[in-house]
């Protein structure tokens, strides 16, 4: 493959894996959101409605803030990529250029959205575990 064709892939397992944390991150503050405002319909309390709904949306805007950002970073990051000849993805690259922070954000969505990637985008998840073991098969690792 070539390191035109390797940075489009990576890019696109990227985005699916952040954006699917993310994605779950959201489907979990709203069903936390929706039970508080049943709990508290049920007990007739306007003001708890309405300062869950606006927490709500504050933690909404902040996770898709943070989205953005770390998208965008890892986007970048895998563009300006100087090992993109020899390497598959960054986690077989032997010099990380990702900040200390910015590492483990991303390492612990990937362990987390990893597995279910092979659920959501099985042929893509296919794909990357063919890359990676071909990579290690013929000692392409930086």
């Amino acid at each position: 493959m070539n390191p035109e064709k390797r940075r489009k892939f990576e890019k696109k397992v990227i985005s699916i894996i952040i954006n699917n944390y993310y994605d779950n991150k959201i489907k979990e503050y709203s069903k936390k959101a929706s039970n508080k405002r049943q709990i508290a319909n049920k007990e007739r309390t306007e003001t708890v409605v309405n300062t869950d709904y606006d927490n709500f949306t504050d933690i909404i805007k902040s996770l898709n803030g943070e989205r953005e950002e770390l998208l965008r970073y890892a986007l970048n990051r895998t563009e300006n990529c100087r090992h993109m000849e020899t390497k598959t993805f960054c986690h077989n690259c032997k010099t990380p250029c990702y900040s200390k922070n910015m590492m483990e954000k991303i390492t612990h969505i990937m362990k987390s959205e990893g597995k279910k990637m092979l659920l959501k985008h099985p042929l893509t998840a296919v794909e990357q575990a063919y890359y990676v073991m071909r990579s290690k098969r013929n000692g392409n690792v930086v």
